[in-house]
């Protein structure tokens, strides 16, 4: 595995056709989950995901699952990203990009605010924690890079 430098200009590539421009974070938000019955922040990241190749391409496909993943890191816990299906509607976007078309897509994580009930992290909040969001691809050559964005 080899470890990017994340570029000045936010642009890595998957190697396989898709190209990833990542835009600044947007603001932390603090939103109650009903379902857990805890605050959580919820951290976005918006992307410009381009389609190089002369075929469509649907990001949640076994070939592109298999391209890129996506994590969030804080501390030594790694979390999967499965792009914004975890997210608020409003950053929900279609995972299929025409041949040679840009889209607007966003990945996203959630995290309790206090202490993770599964013990993975403790004391966790906006002022103090680094949250980092991980892209890790696969080249032409069949080698896998790891990229850390820097999201707070």
């Amino acid at each position: 595995m080899v470890i990017d430098e994340f570029l000045s200009n936010r642009t890595f590539e998957d190697g396989q056709g898709v190209t990833f421009h990542a835009l600044d974070p947007l603001d932390p938000t603090k939103v109650y989950d009903p379902y857990e019955d805890r605050e959580v922040m919820t951290y976005v990241l918006p992307l410009d995901i381009t389609n190089t190749t002369n075929q469509d391409i649907n990001l949640l496909s076994d070939q592109s699952i298999s391209n890129v993943l996506f994590y969030s890191k804080i501390g030594e816990f790694y979390n999967l990203i499965p792009y914004s299906m975890e997210l608020p509607k409003q950053y929900q976007f279609d995972p299929f990009i025409p041949a040679g078309k840009t889209v607007r897509g966003y990945i996203g994580t959630n995290y309790f605010i206090g202490d993770d009930l599964n013990k993975n992290y403790k004391n966790f909040s906006n002022e103090s924690t680094k949250v980092k969001f991980i892209a890790f691809a696969k080249d032409k050559k069949g080698k896998y890079h790891e990229l850390e964005i820097p999201i707070n």
